[in-house]
């Protein structure tokens, strides 16, 4: 992103909008983010904040209360040079949402979580959506530390083929004695991270002429995913 930018939106207080407002035309804030502005960041009348409509640009905006005044467009670089898709498998814990923060914080452009053979962790069909949901939340938060423009896709899907079927230049982390070929950077790469159990062994045809590895040392799925992501961003 244009450091520019990145200096003139950083010292204001960041949220995000659902809609992109119009120059110098009252904007009418949703409840959340208007109790994020005046009970948790306590704006007063004529403080500037920053706007985010998720479209990849900055809004400078005057505080009145729920209408507020924007003042100012700001149109950025790319946040990124890179087009970085990662592809994890489900993590049990929190694990799973800090890696969305801080891949979110490096760059990632957008989020595949899929369920593998060894997955411990597993989502009820009927409860995808609020998960995701949640995770979007958190994709958020981390833009707004970060001063990204534009928060990343999360999307989910069923299995490993269906990411390989998706995504089928994509390139596999497998740290099995066979794989010798390091994780290279591009300007636009596919990830694909694997269970905290490993790849089983139906996995392998899927993958076999696509694996790289990180080097010597086997990490941990989480590690391994925010650790790939920083080696190419």
């Amino acid at each position: 992103m244009d450091r520019s930018c990145i200096t003139k939106v950083r010292g204001y207080p960041r949220v995000f909008i659902p809609t992109s407002p119009v120059l110098n035309e009252e904007y009418n804030l949703p409840k959340d983010t208007y109790k994020r502005l005046h009970d948790v960041l306590r704006l007063s009348k004529g403080e500037l904040f920053c706007a985010l409509p998720n479209d990849g640009t900055f809004w400078l905006m005057e505080y009145h209360g729920k209408l507020s005044v924007p003042i100012e467009r700001i149109v950025p670089q790319q946040d990124n040079n890179k087009d970085i898709v990662l592809c994890i498998a489900l993590l049990k814990g929190d694990k799973l949402e800090q890696v969305i923060s801080i891949c979110t914080e490096l760059g990632v452009r957008k989020f595949v979580l899929f369920s593998a053979s060894r997955s411990v962790m597993r989502w009820d069909a009927n409860k995808v959506d609020a998960k995701l949901s949640r995770l979007h939340g958190i994709a958020q938060e981390s833009c707004l530390v970060s001063v990204r423009s534009k928060s990343p896709e999360i999307e989910y899907l069923p299995s490993l083929k269906a990411v390989m079927d998706k995504y089928p230049n994509a390139k596999v982390l497998n740290e099995s004695d066979r794989v010798e070929t390091s994780l290279d950077a591009g300007d636009k790469v596919c990830l694909v991270v694997g269970p905290e159990g490993g790849w089983a062994p139906q996995d392998l045809p899927l993958i076999q002429d696509k694996s790289y590895t990180l080097g010597n040392h086997v990490l941990r799925a989480d590690t391994a995913a925010i650790y790939a992501v920083s080696v190419i961003s």
